[in-house]
């Protein structure tokens, strides 16, 4: 059996997205912050995911990735160590690049407002959103 290396998690994004163009090919990146809770009781913590996002996709929802916002990423996981050149100490982040993010609803809509949707949909035709 093949490895498998997908992690699904949601969460809040720490601070606004940073776009930045890379490489002699002009390749998008865009890179944000996701904080997402783990654990219950006395063992629950914050876990702080950096996640990449290159090309089309990141530049079609960057204006979106603001801070606060609401997102679920599936990606590969992989750990970023590096030493620190001014101590010499080892450091480690969480770090992935998405192959999906999909923007969340921060609150449940009001109630009216689903009302309206369903009564402009016609019998048989689904609503896009």
């Amino acid at each position: 059996m093949a490895d498998i290396n997908t992690w699904v998690f949601s969460g809040r994004l720490t601070k606004d997205c940073e776009m930045k163009t890379v490489g002699q090919n002009g390749t998008n990146l865009v890179k944000f912050c996701v904080a997402v809770n783990v654990g219950y009781g006395d063992k629950k913590h914050t876990l702080f995911v950096n996640v990449n996002l290159w090309g089309k996709l990141g530049l079609s929802i960057a204006q979106y990735l603001v801070k606060g916002k609401t997102v679920a990423v599936t990606a590969p996981v992989d750990l970023n160590k590096w030493v620190s050149s001014q101590d010499g100490t080892t450091h480690t982040d969480l770090q992935v690049d998405a192959k999906e993010v999909v923007l969340l609803q921060d609150a449940a809509p009001k109630q009216e407002h689903v009302q309206a949707v369903v009564e402009e949909v016609s019998e048989g035709e689904m609503p896009t959103f």
